[in-house]
């Protein structure tokens, strides 16, 4: 491989790192707005009550109906939903507007209804804001140690550089861009949504459409297992401002290390834009020059160059370069370190003793592995299962682990009613619903695999009567799905949906780049652990994960 090759082949190993990287904060993002909608479908329920039950106004009934003053009781709902708004400035703002003379005299539904959406929008917006930061930081770090890492590991020696502080990473990732920094980006989308919302639900019950039309449209227009709307908006934002900190940030450790020149790498499929194709290579399109880090411009001859952004840069590299830059790489005490060639980045990062993002005050709460060969990918709400069925399970693991077969346990409102049975099947415990009685069933089994739930697992919810079901996993792994809430599909529908997410899922992890180094068995764990996560997104079911020592 010539030195140039290296560099390139480097470059785009850390661009597809950093998608993967992104992953477990879209999720995030995901589950942020499908706890918006429910909270948001909740109150709107109770302020619309009437409109819920019958949903066939006449424009004319639509009209007086919107223009009818909120109780005591309906206005209270706004009040509990301040509370929860915890950025300090948007709760004076929202509590100034409820208060005021107009509203304080008559509070009709139409504006109750506004308010609430606005409320709702303040309140998802910080943690939007929070999700997006901390990929930015863990972004930010890994690039910009793991860009010094490779050039020193091709070079032999360690390079000079010095440590990233927490002050330096704000500073690129609070740079703005046009005038604005991510942060207002994210705010201005969340504006936008609560008026888009306001509007829709207004036309709705205006012209009489039912409650149940103007709930689909609130679920789309929050991207709510739609391909768009707010989830999109903030997840656009996020793999953009991710992608401008990891090549800023990079280059930064290029120019640190002696390089003065890089090159443009566009990731080449039927995507890739207009720009960035005429952008790859080492020679700028528009002035004829080398790409150099002096005159290196965010947008314009440096990516990203629009929303969602694919390409990366490395560092331009010439022999000469290369061994003008390593006769000069000695540490404070004038000593040259020596970078074995089979040292891996973790290896180096704990010679190094560079702190990780992991270890500071600011540390992201979602858990990043530090294996490569991990889970690098699923974001899932920590588990909030009671001790005993936590104990429940570990009992089923560890028979599990003895025999080699999969057991389950069944509670019935609230007792357990049958332990640890098996059909003395390694794949597959029969739980045969007709034997037990009540309304609030939960099952609980153990897999001798290390996958989640199964299409077959979760079809058990289409009995209204199973509220929960929970899994551990042949590694220790628990993941818990509560329905008590959201919808009840029929087996049909169940169906159908399984059908759709097994292609889609399968078209994500067995086809797409970013997951062409794993093995057949990861990509199947990931496919379906993401097309339980679109189940549960679908019919509004918590899905849960943790885990237990053995």
């Amino acid at each position: 491989m010539t030195s140039g090759e290296y560099w390139e082949k480097r470059a785009i190993e850390r661009a597809l790192r950093l998608e993967r990287g992104t992953l477990p904060y879209i999720r995030k993002l995901a589950s942020l707005y499908v706890r918006a909608y429910r909270s948001l479908r909740e109150d709107l329920d109770r302020l619309f009550e009437r409109y819920v039950e019958t949903g066939d106004f006449s424009p004319e009934e639509a009209a007086a109906y919107l223009r009818e003053p909120v109780t005591p009781k309906e206005r209270k709902i706004l009040e509990d939903a301040l509370k929860g708004i915890t950025d300090e400035d948007e709760r004076r703002k929202a509590v100034a507007r409820i208060n005021s003379a107009s509203y304080r005299a008559r509070m009709d539904r139409l504006h109750a209804m506004q308010e609430r959406i606005r409320i709702e929008c303040a309140k998802t917006a910080p943690d939007v804001i929070d999700t997006i930061r901390q990929a930015m930081e863990r972004s930010g770090r890994e690039a910009y140690y793991r860009t010094i890492f490779d050039n020193s590991k091709a070079a032999g020696v360690q390079l000079p550089f010095t440590d990233l502080s927490l002050e330096r990473l704000e500073g690129v990732i609070n740079q703005k861009i046009e005038g604005k920094s991510f942060s207002s980006r994210v705010w201005g989308n969340t504006n936008a949504v609560a008026q888009l919302l306001t509007d829709t639900l207004k036309e709705n019950v205006a012209t009489g459409r039912s409650w149940r039309r103007s709930v689909s449209d609130m679920r789309e227009l929050l991207g709510v297992d739609y391909p768009g709307g707010a989830t999109y908006a903030a997840t656009r934002i996020l793999r953009t401002e991710t992608a401008r900190v990891n090549n800023e940030l990079s280059a930064e450790a290029n120019v640190e290390n002696g390089f003065d020149r890089y090159r443009y790498i566009a990731m080449l499929d039927s995507k890739t834009s207009e720009a960035c194709r005429d952008h790859d290579g080492g020679i700028d399109p528009d002035t004829k020059k080398p790409y150099t880090y002096k005159n290196k411009k965010l947008g314009v001859n440096f990516p990203p160059l629009h929303p969602n952004c694919r390409s990366t840069t490395c560092a331009w590299v010439s022999e000469e370069l290369l061994a003008k830059i390593t006769r000069s790489a000695k540490d404070e005490n004038g000593n040259v370190y020596q970078i074995p060639g089979n040292m891996t980045y973790r290896e180096w990062e704990k010679e190094r003793q560079i702190k990780s993002l992991r270890q500071s005050s600011r540390a992201p709460a979602i858990s990043i592995p530090e294996e490569e060969d991990k889970d690098l990918f699923g974001y899932l709400p920590e588990l909030s299962l009671p001790e005993d069925r936590i104990q429940a399970l570990k009992r089923l693991y560890d028979i599990s682990r003895k025999t080699g077969f999969e057991y389950a346990t069944v509670y019935s409102d609230g007792r357990i009613i049958d332990e640890a049975f098996t059909s003395g099947d390694p794949s597959r415990v029969e739980v045969d619903l007709s034997k037990y009685p009540g309304d609030k069933l939960e099952i609980y089994h153990s897999h001798t695999n290390v996958t989640t739930f199964s299409n077959e697992d979760l079809r058990y919810l289409c009995d209204p009567r199973v509220v929960k079901i929970g899994v551990v996993s042949g590694n220790g792994d628990v993941y818990n799905m509560d329905a008590s809430y959201g919808f009840r599909p029929s087996v049909n529908e169940y169906q159908d949906l399984s059908r759709d997410l097994t292609r889609e899922c399968d078209e994500v992890f067995f086809k797409g780049e970013a997951y062409a180094h794993l093995s057949s068995g990861e990509k199947a764990y990931l496919a379906i652990k993401e097309q339980a996560f679109r189940t549960a997104n679908r019919f509004e079911w918590q899905y849960e994960e943790g885990t237990f020592d053995e």
